[in-house]
């Protein structure tokens, strides 16, 4: 009887764990989503700032034509690579957020199988006795 006592207590601790480790997973991901999102972001006003002055500073040079169409394209080019490593570091990040998660959970349960285990034989030595 002490033994399938033990045993729900087991199974309520992992039922708590897992639902805070969700719940803390959820809040990382959130956090990093908002943490990239305004990375983007700024490198987009960046992009747009820099698209300023280099019209300003091509107009000033008097710099018109092919010149100023291939300095937008490589403002641009920039601007999409950077922001597409952006977005790979972003998923890479959540990957490990969930990797870690998984991981945590694994570790605890194993924990609680041992203890679960340990209870079994406490039980069955009180029997025996």
């Amino acid at each position: 009887m002490a033994y399938e006592t033990e045993l729900k207590r087991y199974d309520n601790l992992y039922d708590e764990y897992r639902k805070k480790n969700e719940e803390d997973t959820a809040k990382k991901k959130q956090q990093t989503t908002e943490d990239y999102n305004a990375k983007l972001k700024e490198a987009y006003i960046s992009r747009m700032q820099n698209e300023k002055n280099l019209n300003e500073n091509l107009k000033k040079s008097g710099i018109r034509g092919g010149a100023t169409e291939t300095s937008h394209l490589k403002l641009a080019t920039n601007y999409e690579n950077n922001r597409n490593d952006m977005n790979k570091e972003k998923s890479r990040a959540l990957q490990d957020i969930d990797s870690q998660a998984a991981d945590n959970l694994f570790n605890y349960k194993q924990t609680l199988d041992t203890s679960k285990e340990k209870a079994k034989i406490k039980e069955t030595s009180a029997e025996i006795s």
